[in-house]
């Protein structure tokens, strides 16, 4: 098994090798910050690249982040215009769990990810209806 620090690089360059930039880890379990957080990982996309760095979480045969086991959203505490939506995913392949999250002001507008987690229709609805971002589809996909 790997240690969450090789889980990190292993991440981290399949996103920065595929052109997602703007990924950076904000916590993980080996942080003081997030003890006992066992290997969960925290990382932030743009939201600009959040569709693309979630396609190559979950088709990179190194990490097969296939399951979204939960989607939502928080309102920064100093700035109530500022919404976090956050993304967690699970590897059974590492037997790893990660969160990415991307930001969001106000009445956002944000790219579905149903095209990469169907599952995230529902999770959507729900952060739509209760923080009223809304989220659209390509329609070119």
């Amino acid at each position: 098994m790997q240690t969450s620090r090789e889980n990190e690089l292993l991440i981290m360059g399949a996103l920065h090798g595929n052109l997602v930039e703007e990924a950076r880890v904000i916590g993980s379990g080996d942080s003081e910050l997030d003890a006992g957080a066992g290997q969960d990982m925290y990382i932030a996309i743009e939201q600009s690249s959040l569709l693309k760095g979630l396609v190559i979480l979950s088709t990179s045969s190194k990490l097969l982040f296939q399951a979204l086991t939960d989607c939502f959203a928080t309102k920064e505490p100093l700035d109530k215009q500022k919404l976090t939506v956050f993304y967690q995913l699970h590897s059974y392949h590492l037997s790893m769990t990660i969160f990415i999250c991307t930001t969001a002001l106000g009445e956002a507008v944000l790219q579905s990810v149903t095209a990469v987690y169907s599952n995230a229709r529902w999770y959507e609805r729900e952060i739509q209806e209760r923080y009223g971002i809304t989220f659209t589809t390509d329609s070119q996909d």
